[in-house]
């Protein structure tokens, strides 16, 4: 277990911080996240914590593979060192790896063969993270990382990158274009990664300065997708008169649904989302006075939000049902989150939930086949969080492009929040932190039921600030969650969910 703050601390008193592994394992990856993210935060730099991961475990993981490399080829008996064993052997390796990678956990833990990772700051160089490994790197290895190297500076985004580079044998070739990319997009450059060998050690050295310069990622699409963002139309007048009503100190309830009823599309769905699984009903709302009292009048003002921009994208890109309905099951894992916390702001969470990914789904109507390659990408090389490589694949993040929806449209800075920063809930503004990371974790719990992230996937210390101190815990709260809305999906309701 990695003590964060000791080792923050020692690294900022210009100490070694030294991490030794035989096999890396899931969580500690976690507790690698969770240390930066502890050291970035402290040295406040946290908008670089996910590209500086990204990097540190795509160099991890090479060394770790390396490794792995030389005792397979031991065990079958070749020379990695003759062109024709290599060539042979690594065909082999590569469907090792894909059949079962934690079969090598023992195999290494058996041998002398180890990955270290050190961590400290120099005060003229700056913050210096080192990976060693002691399988020297062979010739054609060699060779194949200048190359790629090189062959960097070609790219300005992923998609490109994937399209171009033909030496898949390791995977080797796209993680080092990647790892530039990262690099390049919080203002560094493939300078500032070295990797050498010396006296059977190879290492790779990532250098981040004191001064960072952060850059705006530009290229065709993200202008593209600009461009269209301008054309969304603004809010309707008639959705004006109900907003500026609710926040009329002098409006009554009746007087608010009387307005409301003049616009049968608006009524209808409000009783819509009344009825929908984010708001747990069991008991059908059929009328605007009941679909009031259950969202609340201090909430109808998020609502009408809601029903503005789903109406809108609905308009403008019909085929998202699948992506309302994962809204809709995060917003109803907000609502059972929150009461298990007793968190007091439901109904701002909630539909801080309907809305996160509107990004996303803009994303994926503009550019629906960029938008998969990146979650493919993602899944391949088991990443934790979307954001970074959206970035440097399309030029745009769907959080990115979800905050700049909600700020064309008005819509209140503490949703506004939960949509830019559900991804990265230690980015938000300090009277927002909470409201962002319960919905954070609803998320995560709807990705995790879906099986699209792992366990160690999640913020665990988030985790366990809001009670889930194991798996096994979360397990049984998904448990819990699935009966509660296959529950309510089995109860008879006049209205479909929205």
């Amino acid at each position: 277990m990695i003590h964060f703050k000791k080792h923050v601390q020692k690294i900022q008193n210009g100490e070694k911080v030294e991490i030794c592994y035989s096999f890396i394992h899931d969580a500690e990856y976690q507790d690698l996240f969770t240390l930066l993210q502890e050291l970035l935060l402290a040295m406040r730099k946290p908008y670089i914590i996910e590209a500086i991961f990204m990097v540190l475990k795509e160099i991890l993981v090479n060394s770790n593979r390396a490794n792995a490399k030389r005792v397979f080829f031991e065990n079958k008996g070749l020379d990695i060192n003759d062109e024709a064993d290599y060539q042979k052997g690594i065909q082999l390796f590569k469907q090792a790896v894909l059949d079962d990678w934690k079969f090598f956990e023992s195999v290494l833990s058996d041998t002398e063969y180890y990955v270290k990772l050190v961590i400290f700051q120099d005060k003229n160089q700056g913050l210096i993270f080192e990976v060693h490994n002691n399988s020297e790197l062979i010739p054609i290895e060699r060779e194949r990382i200048q190359k790629r190297i090189d062959a960097s500076e070609r790219y300005d985004d992923i998609i490109s990158a994937y399209r171009e580079v033909a030496d898949y044998q390791e995977s080797a070739g796209l993680g080092i274009v990647m790892m530039i990319l990262f690099l390049r997009s919080i203002g560094l450059a493939k300078e500032n990664l070295s990797i050498s060998c010396e006296n059977g050690i190879t290492s790779s050295i990532l250098h981040l300065p004191a001064v960072l310069i952060p850059i705006e990622i530009s290229n065709k699409i993200r202008s593209q997708i600009l461009s269209q963002l301008e054309g969304l139309p603004s809010i309707p007048y008639s959705l004006h008169r109900i907003m500026a009503l609710c926040e009329s100190t002098h409006a009554t309830l009746a007087s608010i649904a009387a307005e409301i009823e003049k616009d049968p599309a608006i009524t209808l769905d409000i009783i819509k989302l009344a009825n929908s699984s984010a708001y747990s009903t069991f008991k059908p709302i059929t009328s605007i006075i009941d679909a009031i009292k259950l969202i609340g009048t201090r909430n109808l003002l998020n609502i009408l939000h809601v029903i503005h921009t789903r109406r809108i994208i609905k308009e403008l890109f019909p085929k998202m049902e699948k992506e309302w309905e994962h809204a809709n099951q995060v917003a109803f894992i907000t609502r059972e989150l929150s009461q298990r916390i007793q968190f007091k702001d439901v109904e701002t969470v909630t539909v801080g939930a309907l809305l996160h990914d509107i990004g996303k789904i803009v994303l994926l109507s503009l550019e629906g086949d960029l938008f998969r390659f990146v979650w493919n990408l993602i899944r391949k090389r088991e990443m934790e969080n979307t954001k970074v490589i959206e970035e440097v694949a399309i030029g745009i993040s769907h959080s990115e492009l979800g905050s700049l929806i909600a700020h064309k449209w008005n819509v209140p800075p503490v949703l506004t929040s939960i949509i830019q920063h559900h991804q990265q809930p230690y980015l938000a503004e300090p009277e927002f932190k909470e409201h962002v990371e319960v919905v954070y974790i609803a998320n995560m719990i709807a990705n995790y039921q879906e099986k699209k992230v792992e366990y160690y996937s999640f913020d665990l210390q988030m985790l366990a600030k809001y009670g889930f101190h194991s798996q096994e815990e979360l397990d049984a709260f998904v448990v819990e969650v699935e009966e509660r809305l296959q529950q309510q999906n089995n109860t008879s309701k006049p209205f479909p969910g929205i």
